[in-house]
């Protein structure tokens, strides 16, 4: 987007330390018409949500994914990814960390811990070691880069897999809602820029521009990510199947 590099840290880590220290969990998407109210050309800005789970932890205190291992973690640095949720990509914001005690191994061996036991908090590892009601607030399912809310997952992703609706029709559906929610921003930024001087008008982003940063998710990401959800019912199939007995019908 024209408008926001979605990646920089120089934007993510005020948003991130700003959650941290209000302490407010489980955090939600933020939105640019509610967080920006005064400039209107960031209306077309990324929502954001940062994954602040340090603030659910003891002593806001993360856990080492290596297992057996006590130790602190260190080196947070702030990361971002976009992900999708139903009417907008969103900037998720979290942090990385890495196991103290391979980068004193690391550090003894002469290469300064580079490489060794980085994990992040929205790595399946490290979320899998959290209590349910810690883990369960964070709303997305992850792919390699990328990821979709689990409201998108749950209303549009598996329907069109589940049923005859079909892929094509579903990013359809999505990309029709991403044009409304650009069209509801327009609005706000009309408003927000009409007592200005004519010549001191900001000029809105086109919509082109705008739906290129908000594409709805690719096919192949979401049947990835779908069959990646349903694994886990893998085993639960399974055992059906084995305990499963035909009766003839007569």
């Amino acid at each position: 987007m024209n408008s926001q590099d979605a990646t920089s840290v120089a934007f993510a880590s005020p948003k991130f330390n700003d959650s941290i220290a209000k302490k407010i969990f489980p955090p939600s998407v933020k939105k640019p018409e509610d967080y920006s109210t005064k400039s209107s050309a960031e209306l077309f800005y990324y929502p954001y949500f940062t994954w602040n789970v340090e603030t659910a932890l003891p002593d806001g205190k993360v856990i080492c994914v290596r297992d057996g291992c006590s130790c602190t973690p260190s080196r947070p640095k702030i990361l971002t990814r976009l992900v999708h949720d139903i009417n907008h990509k969103t900037l998720l914001i979290y942090r990385q960390y890495q196991c103290s005690v391979l980068r004193k191994q690391g550090e003894s061996a002469g290469d300064k811990g580079e490489g060794r036991g980085f994990f992040n908090t929205v790595d399946d590892q490290f979320l899998q070691r959290l209590d349910d009601s810690v883990k369960n607030k964070f709303p997305y399912v992850l792919s390699l880069k990328g990821g979709v809310s689990y409201d998108l997952f749950n209303n549009y992703v598996d329907r069109c897999f589940r049923s005859d609706i079909g892929l094509r029709f579903t990013l359809s559906e999505i990309s029709s809602l991403r044009v409304e929610r650009y069209a509801e921003l327009l609005d706000i930024f009309a408003k927000r820029s009409q007592n200005l001087p004519t010549d001191l008008r900001p000029i809105p982003l086109t919509l082109e521009s705008y739906f290129e940063g908000h594409k709805a998710p690719d096919p192949k990401e979401m049947t990835a990510l779908w069959l990646k959800e349903t694994s886990k019912y893998d085993d639960l199939a399974t055992a059906l199947m084995k305990s499963a007995r035909v009766t003839k019908c007569e």
